[in-house]
């Protein structure tokens, strides 16, 4: 019965990031996620009582993204461009991923917590970013807060525009060209020659960033 439930509280999950992610929250209702789940109306509400609290599910499900999967000598830099690319894969194929952003943009907050769905990222950000200065990766002056703030906004905003433009096909060479300039300004000049804007994972396509 464990495992049941744990299983119908994932579909319940997968189900509302689907609406969420074609819908928005404020369309969505729970009719609709309860349809798109297949469960009964009891196993919904056993687990989830509202949409917010199916919201605050899936910011937590997204935190998987958070964690980057990469060479462990590429360095902090590389994580955060991978981790990018990470995500940005994540938006093409997961509706998990594509809910939370759109909840991220739509809701200002979710009852109880931080502002939504970008807490998570801003601390991964700025980890980073801290660890990069630590490593001399940083260009001077740059500050890793406000760094994280510059990358975070940013980075919506791209993915936003790669949605409207191409469904996020495009997604992929839109980061590349917007890690190729950033880091420019982002990192220190050593560091800069062997940063791979395409990310590590890509090692047919990829380039270090050209700097002279």
């Amino acid at each position: 019965m464990q495992e049941r439930a744990v299983q119908t509280r994932q579909t319940l999950i997968s189900a509302a990031a689907e609406v969420f992610a074609q819908r928005g929250f404020a369309a969505a209702t729970m009719s609709d996620i309860l349809e798109a789940a297949g469960v009964t109306k009891g196993a919904l509400y056993f687990h989830f009582r509202s949409k917010e609290e199916l919201a605050h599910a899936i910011f937590t499900e997204d935190r998987r993204y958070a964690d980057v999967d990469t060479a462990s000598d590429a360095g902090p830099l590389q994580e955060l461009i991978d981790l990018s690319h990470q995500f940005a894969r994540a938006l093409q194929t997961d509706p998990v991923a594509r809910a939370s952003v759109r909840l991220a943009i739509e809701l200002t907050f979710v009852e109880g917590e931080e502002p939504a769905g970008y807490g998570t990222w801003q601390h991964t950000v700025t980890t980073l970013l801290e660890r990069a200065a630590e490593h001399g990766e940083l260009a001077e002056g740059v500050q890793p807060e406000a760094a994280a703030n510059v990358i975070v906004g940013s980075f919506t905003g791209l993915q936003l525009l790669s949605e409207a433009r191409s469904d996020r096909v495009d997604l992929h060479t839109t980061l590349v060209d917007w890690w190729r300039i950033l880091v420019l300004g982002l990192a220190s000049p050593e560091a800069v020659g062997r940063l791979v804007p395409e990310g590590t994972a890509r090692p047919a396509d990829s380039t270090p960033v050209a700097t002279g």
